[in-house]
């Protein structure tokens, strides 16, 4: 035992570290992070390239790809929500009733 720490018993704990900064309150989204990209990619790329190659017979091409493109994307929505109604089950079906829309808020 030496004197100094003898007289005075332990050194003091270290101070706790300061706590975390509150996180953002966000409300769960279905699908929201890749259709914003996918659209507007499409709708950049599609009448650049229909323009290029000469394919462009007035408004029928583009819309005809927008509406081909909206079909995908809202069955693939379709078909992920019953994948993840399968594996995940009664917390899918709790997550569903929190988030009711698949694709536009307040639309479908």
């Amino acid at each position: 035992m030496t004197p100094n720490r003898g007289a005075r018993g332990a050194p003091p704990p270290p101070p706790p570290p300061p706590p975390a900064p509150p996180r953002p309150q966000h409300r769960p989204r279905k699908h929201a992070g890749y259709n914003f990209e996918i659209l507007a990619s499409f709708f950049w790329s599609a009448p650049a390239l229909l323009g290029a190659t000469g394919y462009v017979s007035g408004l029928v091409v583009p819309y005809f790809y927008v509406a081909f493109l909206a079909v995908l994307l809202t069955d693939r929505s379709f078909r992920d929500d019953d994948k993840c109604k399968k594996k995940y089950g009664k917390a899918w079906e709790e997550y569903s009733e929190k988030v009711p829309y698949k694709i536009v808020p307040g639309v479908l």
